[in-house]
C-alpha cells in the first residue's frame, strides 16, 4: 500500500506543468521572445496592465485601499521609494475613472466665446509610474472638447527602467499609435534634456494657438480647457493657470480645495522655494462671485497655459537652465515685470498627484550631483532679475555666495533681452506683486539669540504638518533658518509666517507655532531692549528658551537668562564671533530692568525709507 502511494506521488511529480511567466522580469525578457510579433508581445503586456484593474475602483475620486498583505509585498515597497506614489493602488485605479465636480456654482452660469484658439497640450514624461501617466493622457483625451484640443504631444525625456532600457518608449509609442486618437503623438529622447529644455521640444513642435503644460502625473477635470482659452483670448498677455487640486499619492483620493471660500495661491521664500500660500482673508471677504479670476504673483510651473505667439516673445524658457527648479520663478518674474499677468481661473480644475517626497530613481541622483539644476537656475534667476535683493538671496543660501560665473553660465543673453523687453526692476515686483515681507528693511532682524546661547530657529514645516519655532546652536552667520524680524506691525516673523503662541494643555507647556501671517494679524509681540524680553502682547507673557530645543511663551522673570534676547544682526548691535562662543555688545539702553515698567522700543519710528 506504501508502495502504491509512493509510486502516485512520483508519477504525480513527473507530470508535465503549465510553465508560468515570470513577471518579476516582465517585459524585459518577454519583449524580446524570438518570432513573436512585435504587437503580440505589447498586447499581451496591455492585456496584463488591464487585468489589474478593478471595477470602480477609485470611481469619483474616492480613496482607493488594498488589503494591507497586498501592500507589504517587497516590490510594492520598491516601487513607492522609485516613484513617490503608490503605484500598487494607481496600477488597479481605471484609466477613465470619473471625478467629482469641483468647480464652484457660480461657473455655471459663465458664457464663453465660441470661437476659441487651439491648444496643444504638451505633457513631459520622465519615468513616470506607467498606470499614472496613461491616466493623465485619457483624462486630457475625454474631458477636452475635441474642437479645440488640436494635439497632445507627450515628449519622453529618456526614460529608464531597470530592465526596461529599450522598452518603456516602444510601449508607450504603441499605446499612443494603437489606443488613442490620431492626435496624440510622443517625441522620443534618445539623451536626457531636463525639464526646461524638454518643454522646448515640445513648445517647437506644437502648432496650436495656445500651449498647454502639463506634468505626467494630472487628471484634468471636466470642462477644464474652455475657462483658459476664453481669457487668453481675451487677454493674450496672460499666463493662466487652473485651480490645482490634490491627488493623495496613496489612495488617488481627489481632494478639491474648496473653492467657495478660498484656494492656495503661489509664491516663494527668499531662499527662492517654491511654496503654496493661503488666500489673503481680504481677498477671501471680497470676492462676491467665486468663478472670478485671481492674480497670483508666481505659477508652480508644471500646469499652465499661454499664448504660443507670446510665449516666445516673451523669451520662452532660459536655455542655460537644466532640470527643475527655478524655472517657474523666473517666468514669473519675467512676465509680470514686462507687461504681462498670470492669473488662476477657478472655473478650470485639474487635479495633481502631490508626492511625498522626490523620487528615487538611481540615474536622476546620479543627474542631480553631477549637475545641481536648482541651484544652476536659481542663480540665473537672481543675476538677471533680482537687482539688488540679490543680497537677501544669498542671506538665505550663503553656500552660494562663491558660485563663480561658470557655473551657472552665461546670461549676457537673458540680461539683453530683460533690456529689450523694457521690464520693470525686481523692486516693484516685490511692492506690488509678490508683496513678500523685506526682513532687512526694519531694524529688528536676523539671528535672535537667547542669552542661553541658543538661537530661534526654524526648518520648514513636518511630515505631520507641524510648525513650530525651535531652537539651535546660533550659525556663525546669518542664514536662512535662523532669519526672524519684528515688523513695523509687530508681528514676529519668518517671511509670510508669524509667530502665535499654541498652548499644550496636555504638558501645560505653551509652544511657539508659525503661521501664515494672514490669518493671525494682531499676533503682536513687543521688544523691550532695556531688559531684553520679548513679550507677546496678549498674555502678557516672555518669549523663552529654557524648555530644550522648543521655544516657549512663560511668565516673566526679570532676571530669567532664557527670557533675555539680543538680535545680533540689527543695526545698532555689534557682535564678533569666537569659535565656540558669541560675544555681543548691544549699545541701546541697558539700564537695569523695572518690574512692569518697561520702556518698548518703538519699531515703526525707527525705520528708514
Amino acid at each position: 500500500m506504501l508502495l502504491a502511494a509512493i509510486s502516485v506521488i512520483t508519477l504525480f511529480m513527473c507530470l508535465p506543468r503549465e510553465k508560468k511567466s515570470d513577471f518579476n522580469k516582465f517585459p524585459a525578457e518577454h519583449i524580446y521572445r524570438r518570432n513573436v510579433p512585435e504587437n503580440v508581445v505589447f498586447e499581451e503586456i496591455l492585456e496584463r496592465d488591464f487585468g489589474k484593474m478593478i471595477h470602480d475602483f477609485g470611481e469619483w475620486g474616492q480613496p482607493a485601499y488594498l488589503e494591507r498583505t497586498k501592500e507589504k509585498h517587497e516590490a510594492v515597497k520598491k516601487m513607492r521609494m522609485r516613484y513617490a506614489i503608490n503605484v500598487n493602488v494607481s496600477d488597479r485605479v481605471p484609466f477613465n475613472r470619473t471625478l467629482p465636480e469641483t468647480r464652484p456654482r457660480e461657473c455655471k452660469k459663465v458664457k464663453y466665446d465660441e470661437n476659441l484658439p487651439t491648444a496643444s497640450v504638451i505633457i513631459i514624461s520622465r519615468n513616470e509610474a506607467w498606470s499614472v501617466l496613461i491616466r493623465t493622457l485619457h483624462s486630457v483625451v475625454d474631458r477636452t472638447h475635441k474642437e479645440f484640443l488640436k494635439e497632445l504631444i507627450v515628449v519622453d525625456d529618456a526614460s529608464v527602467y531597470p530592465g526596461m532600457r529599450h522598452s518603456f518608449q516602444d510601449k508607450l509609442e504603441y499605446y499612443i499609435k494603437k489606443k488613442l486618437p490620431h492626435m496624440v503623438s510622443l517625441i522620443r529622447l534618445e539623451s536626457r534634456a531636463g525639464l526646461v529644455n524638454a518643454r522646448l521640444t515640445g513648445a517647437r513642435a506644437a502648432t496650436g494657438d495656445v500651449l498647454v503644460f502639463l506634468d505626467g502625473h494630472c487628471e484634468v477635470n471636466e470642462g477644464w480647457i474652455r475657462p483658459l482659452l476664453d481669457r487668453i483670448k481675451r487677454s493674450p498677455k496672460s499666463l493662466v493657470q487652473p485651480v490645482i487640486d490634490p491627488i493623495d499619492w496613496d489612495t488617488f483620493e481627489y481632494a478639491p480645495f474648496n473653492a467657495m471660500h478660498h484656494f492656495p495661491m503661489g509664491t516663494f521664500t527668499w531662499a527662492g522655494v517654491y511654496e503654496w500660500l493661503e488666500m489673503d482673508f481680504e481677498l477671501m471677504r471680497t470676492r462676491l462671485d467665486h468663478s472670478e479670476n485671481t492674480d497670483t504673483a508666481v505659477t508652480p510651473g508644471g500646469i499652465f497655459a499661454i499664448d504660443r505667439r507670446y510665449f516666445w516673445d516673451i523669451g520662452s524658457y532660459d536655455e542655460g537652465m537644466t532640470g527643475w527648479g527655478g524655472e517657474n520663478i523666473e517666468l514669473s518674474i519675467r512676465i509680470w515685470t514686462c507687461g504681462g499677468r498670470m492669473e488662476i481661473i477657478p472655473c478650470s480644475r485639474v487635479g495633481h498627484v502631490f508626492r511625498p517626497r522626490q523620487p528615487q530613481d538611481p540615474e536622476d541622483l546620479d543627474y542631480s550631483k553631477a549637475i545641481d539644476a536648482h541651484k544652476i537656475n536659481l542663480m540665473r534667476t537672481v543675476k538677471v532679475w533680482w537687482d539688488d535683493y540679490e543680497r537677501i538671496f544669498l542671506q538665505y543660501r550663503p553656500s552660494l555666495v562663491n558660485m563663480k560665473p561658470e557655473e551657472y553660465g552665461d546670461i549676457s543673453k537673458r540680461q539683453n533681452l530683460r533690456k529689450n523687453l523694457h521690464c520693470k526692476p525686481f523692486d516693484w515686483y516685490v511692492k506690488n506683486i509678490w508683496k513678500n515681507y523685506v526682513m532687512d528693511q526694519t531694524p529688528l532682524h536676523g539671528r535672535v539669540m537667547s542669552e542661553t546661547g541658543l538661537c530661534l530657529w526654524f526648518d520648514g514645516y513636518s511630515e505631520s504638518g507641524d510648525s513650530m519655532m525651535e531652537l539651535s546652536s546660533c550659525y556663525p552667520f546669518l542664514a536662512g533658518k535662523q532669519y526672524f524680524a519684528l515688523s513695523p506691525q509687530k508681528n514676529l516673523r519668518r517671511e509670510a509666517l508669524c509667530a502665535v503662541p499654541h498652548p499644550d494643555w496636555t504638558t501645560n507647556i505653551t509652544r511657539v507655532r508659525l503661521i501664515p501671517c494672514v490669518y493671525v494679524p494682531t499676533a503682536t509681540w513687543t521688544y523691550y531692549p532695556n531688559n531684553k524680553t520679548i513679550v507677546y502682547d496678549r498674555y502678557n507673557e516672555c518669549l523663552d528658551s529654557a524648555h530644550g530645543g522648543h521655544a516657549t511663551v512663560q511668565k516673566c522673570h526679570s532676571l530669567k537668562l532664557s527670557q533675555k534676547w539680543n538680535f545680533l544682526d540689527a543695526p545698532n548691535f555689534n557682535y564678533t564671533i569666537a569659535r565656540n562662543s558669541i560675544s555681543y555688545n548691544f549699545t541701546l539702553d541697558k539700564s537695569p530692568p523695572k518690574p512692569d515698567n518697561h520702556s518698548s522700543l518703538n519699531v515703526s519710528e525707527t525705520i528708514k525709507p
